[in-house]
């Protein structure tokens, strides 16, 4: 059978084994952690269980078909449920809404911030929507075999109907005036590492996302999904390896032919890159990372994430909270100008509220993260770690939630955590940013340009960052992988 070897097990590593192996390719997938899951990962502590990466889960078709799209069931795997309300928000001046499932309740909420906002909503969903729907079709869920196939007559159209000339705040701001709803409809852009204020107008189709295909939660929290994706693979044949970190991808005459690692060197037909893709070309290609058009790379930002234990209830919070600083754009100004904020924004996850059996019994598991610059930036970590700390823990005894003495077990990861434990280059735990010159084509590929038989799958690579584009990514590089390389039996071999 033809050989694939994957290095790394994130979310694109385990959703690639799983459709290779369902192929017909003989797969053995290495991972660097002692547990699968790259960034999504898990930390077991007294009792609790915290996800380190991502929390919120959106698209669940592109989730479930994953699953479907190699034969299995997704509910044999994972149970996946929609949360009403989809957030809260708080804002400094002690007001707040929540991201109701239904409509006419949501309509109520924005029409008590800006009377006639909820009217406006409809007019806006509808735009994003159409984004959503266009950006899909047309550029997320495609292969790009060059610039030209992007750019072709036919497509021009599409980039105008998508808005890539206009800004998410600007388009934002033609349907609210109220600052607060502003920051509710771009906060979003975060998910995938942009500055609002600077994002393209095609972002919109995240809040869109969050208000209107809802949001979405894995019971036995994120991680569950990663152990549903593992479960899945090993059911399917893939031979899985942890605590096994490549060193080097092996190559002769222009061909990959495997991974190096401490202990040994691993042959196979062909190798995918499950790690962060410039991490991977300057430590296991020796290579200076750049764009497919030969421009440096932008990288988006990082975060401080806090992991926290805590005794005792949190009445009020949701799952998903997000809490409003005093000066939101000077907040995102000084995150991509590598600087630090005195009183940031930020967002606060208690899975908990979902699922009380990540905690124990009387306790709650609080996820709390901070946009951050990332590792790049002149930043003294270990006097920002503890400022940080105070400042979410005041803020939110301000709020009405003093956790402070109830604090009983505790992790943070800071943005050169993330850069050494995670392998992401300069910690930027979004992945590449999502400019206009970093999308598409123009974004790193799924198959390496100088070497055959070596792919990429993960957030920095096509079509960008977040749970289901990764695990888009993964549905687009085994294409890519099937019609460069089908897979061989074994007797097609021994006949040849």
């Amino acid at each position: 059978m033809t050989r694939a070897l994957i290095i790394g097990g994130g979310f694109g590593g385990l959703s690639t084994a799983a459709r290779l192996a369902h192929a017909g390719y003989e797969v053995e997938l290495h991972e660097k952690l002692p547990r699968v899951g790259g960034r999504a990962n898990l930390i077991e502590r007294d009792g609790f269980r915290f996800d380190t990466g991502p929390s919120i889960l959106l698209m669940r078709d592109i989730i479930e078909g994953a699953f479907r799209e190699v034969g299995a069931d997704p509910d044999d795997y994972v149970t996946i449920e929609r949360l009403d309300p989809a957030y809260r928000v708080f804002y400094p001046d002690g007001s707040g809404l929540e991201a109701k499932v239904d409509r006419a309740e949501f309509r109520e909420e924005l029409d008590a911030i800006e009377p006639g906002a909820g009217e406006r909503f409809d007019d806006f969903a509808r735009i994003g929507e159409t984004l959503y729907r266009g950006a899909r079709k047309h550029f997320v869920e495609r292969n790009f075999a060059s610039l030209g196939a992007m750019l072709r007559p036919s497509q021009l159209p599409q980039f105008v109907s998508l808005r890539v000339h206009d800004r998410m705040h600007r388009l934002v701001g033609r349907h609210f005036r109220d600052p607060r709803l502003r920051q509710l409809f771009t906060f979003n852009a975060m998910y995938i590492g942009m500055n609002p204020y600077t994002a393209p107008a095609i972002y919109a189709l995240l809040p869109y996302n969050d208000t209107v295909e809802g949001v979405y939660f894995t019971r036995g929290g994120m991680y569950a999904l990663v152990e549903g994706l593992e479960r899945l693979c090993l059911d399917l044949g893939v031979r899985i390896v942890t605590d096994h970190p490549a060193r080097a991808v092996l190559h002769r005459d222009g061909v990959a032919v495997g991974a190096r690692f401490d202990d040994r060197d691993i042959e196979a037909d062909l190798v995918v890159v499950n790690a962060d893709w410039p991490w991977a070309q300057r430590e296991l290609l020796g290579r200076t990372p750049r764009s497919p058009s030969g421009r440096a790379l932008r990288h988006g930002p990082s975060a401080l994430n806090l992991y926290l234990g805590v005794r005792g209830g949190l009445e009020g919070l949701r799952a998903h909270n997000v809490v409003f600083g005093g000066d939101y754009e000077g907040h995102f100004r000084d995150v991509f100008a590598g600087k630090v904020h005195d009183g940031p924004a930020y967002y606060v996850h208690v899975p908990s509220m979902a699922d009380p059996s990540l905690a124990p019994d009387g306790h709650h598991v609080v996820y709390v993260l901070v946009p951050h610059a990332n590792s790049d930036a002149d930043i003294d970590w270990d006097a920002e770690r503890d400022r940080v700390r105070r400042y979410v823990l005041d803020d939110l005894a301000a709020k009405g939630w003093d956790i402070r003495d109830r604090i009983v077990c505790e992790e943070v990861i800071d943005p050169p955590r993330w850069a050494e434990e995670f392998s992401l280059d300069r910690g930027a735990t979004f992945g590449l940013s999502h400019g206009v010159s970093q999308v598409g084509w123009f974004r790193p590929h799924n198959r390496d340009p100088q070497l055959q038989r070596l792919y990429y799958v993960g957030s920095s690579t096509h079509p960008g960052a977040g749970v289901p584009m990764v695990m888009l990514s993964a549905r687009l590089v085994t294409e890519r992988i099937t019609g460069d390389h089908p897979p061989v039996t074994v007797a097609e071999r021994l006949d040849a």
